[in-house]
C-alpha cells in the first residue's frame, strides 16, 4: 500500500468514527429527551387517577376565578361518569347540539385526543340538561347577592305549540342593572317561572306572579310584558306598576295607523302578487321578503327596505320588472311616510332599550316626535302616531317618577324592553318538537341554562341535589303536556 492510499484509508476511518459520535450523542439526546416525557405523562395520569389535578374552571360567572381544590369537588354521587364529562355533555347541549349528536361528539374526541371516554346513552345526556337546568331554576333568585332589594319582572306567554302555551317569567334585579352600559342582557336575568297550560287567564298568572314573589329576597317595584288582556287585568288586581313593552306596543300603534287604510292594503296586495309572479322565475332575485299570512308590524322594515331599494335603481331594473314595479313609483309618498314613521318609531325603541325610560330618553324621542309633526303637517296617521306615543311617556313617566322617589340609591331608569324574552323563545323554538300533536316538552328547562353562564359547580351541584323523581314530579305540575302528549293517549 503506497503512503496515498494510506493516507485516503487514515481519513475514511477518522470521518467515519466521527460521525459515529455524532449519532451516538443524538441518539442518547433523544433517549433522554423520551425518558423525560415519560417521566412527566407518568406523574400526569398518576394525578388523574388520584383525582388531586387542579382543574380551573373553564367558564366564569361574575368575573370569579374558582378551582377544584379537593377530590370531592370532582364527584357525582352515585354516577359512573366524571363531572368533566358531564359538564362538556351539558355544555354542548346548550350550544344547540341534539342529545344523539352530543355522544357522537364525545367518540370523536376519543378517536382524535386517544383518551377512553365512557360515552352516555342520548337519554343520559337528557337528563343531566334537565336536571341542571331545574338546580338553576330553582336555585336562581337565591344565588345573587343577599340583601332585600327591588326587582322588576319580565313576562311573556309564548306561541301556541299543540295545545300548550309557555309562560315565562324572569326577574331583574334593580341594584345590579345598569341600562346605560348598552342594554338588558342575558346574564342580568334569572328564571324565576316556566309554566305551561292550555290556557292563562287572570287567576292563573296571579297564581304564578305569587310564585315568582316568593322566589326572590326583596319586593317587586314594576313589570315589563307586552298588552295582553289576561296580563295587564292580572296586574291591575294586584295593583302592580306595568311597562308596556314598547316593541309590542309600537307595532300596535302601527296597525291602528295602515292596516285598515286602502292604500296600505293595495301596496301589501301588489306587493304579494310581484312576489308570487316572479318568485320562480329567473328574476327571483327582484322579489320582496316573505310576507307571513297575518301582517306582523314589529317585522315590517325588510318590506319598506325593498321597497326603497327598488325606488332608488329603478332605472336600473329590466323593462319587464320595471312595469310590474310601477305601483311604487305611484305610491312613493305613500312609501316614504310609512318609511320615516316606522324608523322613528325603531329609534324610539333603540334609545329606550339602552338608556331605559327617564327624561333623558324622553327629551330625544320627543325632538324626533317633533320633526315629524314639521314634516307631515296634516297628516292624520302621522297625528295619531305622535299622540299614541306621547301617550306612552305620559304613562311610563309618571311610573319613572315613583320609582326615583323609592330607589334612589340606585336607580338608573325604567326597562322598556322584553325583547331579552323574545329571543329566549326563538332558541327553544328551533329545540321543541315541531310535532302539533303534542306541547311543550321538558326542553323547556333548556330555558335557565340560556339565562346563566352556569359552571361545573351548578352541574356538579345539580347532579348531587336533583332526583329524576323531583325532575319527574317538576315536569307533571308544570307541562300540560304530561297529560295530552301523544296521538296514542287519546282513546286511554
Amino acid at each position: 500500500m503506497n503512503k496515498e492510499t494510506k493516507k485516503i484509508t487514515e481519513a475514511k476511518e477518522k470521518s467515519g468514527k466521527t460521525l459515529l459520535k455524532e449519532i451516538r450523542r443524538e441518539r442518547d439526546r433523544q433517549k433522554e429527551r423520551a425518558d423525560k416525557w415519560k417521566t412527566e405523562s407518568i406523574t400526569l395520569r398518576h394525578k388523574i387517577k388520584s383525582k388531586e389535578l387542579i382543574i380551573k374552571e373553564l367558564s366564569k360567572n361574575n368575573s370569579d376565578k374558582t378551582v377544584f381544590k379537593s377530590p370531592k369537588d370532582l364527584s357525582i354521587n352515585g354516577s359512573i361518569y366524571p363531572l368533566s364529562v358531564v359538564w362538556l355533555c351539558v355544555s354542548l347541549s346548550h350550544l344547540g347540539i341534539s342529545y344523539r349528536k352530543v355522544c357522537a361528539v364525545l367518540v370523536l374526541i376519543g378517536l382524535f385526543t386517544g383518551l377512553q371516554i365512557r360515552v352516555p346513552s342520548h337519554v343520559s345526556v337528557s337528563n343531566w340538561v334537565q336536571k341542571t337546568g331545574l338546580y338553576l331554576l330553582k336555585t336562581g333568585g337565591t344565588l345573587l347577592k343577599k340583601g332585600i332589594g327591588k326587582w322588576c319582572f319580565i313576562i311573556d306567554e309564548s306561541y301556541s305549540l299543540g295545545k300548550s302555551r309557555l309562560l315565562v317569567i324572569l326577574g331583574v334585579r334593580l341594584s345590579s342593572l345598569s341600562i346605560k352600559k348598552g342594554g338588558l342582557q342575558q346574564a342580568d336575568v334569572v328564571p324565576l317561572v316556566i309554566r305551561s297550560q292550555e290556557h292563562w287567564k287572570t287567576d292563573d298568572i296571579t297564581a304564578a306572579l305569587t310564585m315568582a314573589c316568593k322566589k326572590i329576597d326583596g319586593t317587586l317595584s314594576y313589570i315589563v310584558s307586552d298588552q295582553g288582556k289576561n296580563l295587564v287585568c292580572s296586574y291591575k288586581e294586584n295593583d302592580i306598576a306595568h311597562i308596556p313593552d314598547w316593541a309590542h306596543y309600537s307595532a300596535n300603534i302601527l296597525e291602528k295607523c295602515y292596516s285598515q287604510t286602502t292604500d296600505f292594503k293595495a301596496f301589501n296586495e301588489k306587493m304579494g302578487v310581484f312576489k308570487i309572479k316572479k318568485q320562480q322565475s329567473s328574476h327571483s332575485q327582484y322579489t320582496p321578503p316573505t310576507m307571513s299570512v297575518k301582517i306582523r308590524f314589529m317585522n315590517y322594515l325588510p318590506f319598506i327596505d325593498w321597497a326603497n331599494t327598488m325606488l332608488i335603481n329603478f332605472e336600473k331594473l329590466p323593462d319587464l320588472i320595471a312595469l310590474d314595479l310601477h305601483f311604487l313609483q305611484t305610491s312613493r309618498l305613500f312609501i316614504e311616510e310609512m318609511t320615516d314613521l316606522f324608523y322613528k318609531a325603531d329609534e324610539i325603541g333603540l334609545i329606550l332599550k339602552t338608556n331605559g325610560i327617564n327624561k333623558e330618553s324622553q327629551a330625544k324621542a320627543m325632538r324626533l316626535l317633533d320633526s315629524l309633526e314639521r314634516k307631515y303637517l296634516d297628516n292624520p296617521r302621522v297625528k295619531e302616531f305622535v299622540a299614541s306615543v306621547t301617550q306612552y311617556f305620559e304613562l311610563t313617566m309618571s311610573i319613572y317618577y315613583t320609582q326615583k322617589e323609592e330607589n334612589l340609591s340606585y336607580f338608573d331608569g325604567l326597562l322598556a324592553s322584553s325583547e331579552i324574552i323574545e329571543s329566549i323563545f326563538g332558541k327553544l323554538k328551533h329545540r321543541c318538537s315541531k310535532n302539533p300533536k303534542k306541547g311543550f316538552s321538558s326542553n323547556s328547562l333548556l330555558i335557565p341554562l340560556f339565562c346563566k353562564a352556569f359552571s361545573p359547580f351548578d352541574v356538579r351541584n345539580a347532579m348531587n341535589n336533583i332526583s329524576m323523581v323531583e325532575l319527574e314530579k317538576w315536569k307533571n305540575e308544570n307541562l300540560c303536556n304530561r297529560k295530552i302528549s301523544s296521538f296514542r293517549n287519546v282513546f286511554k
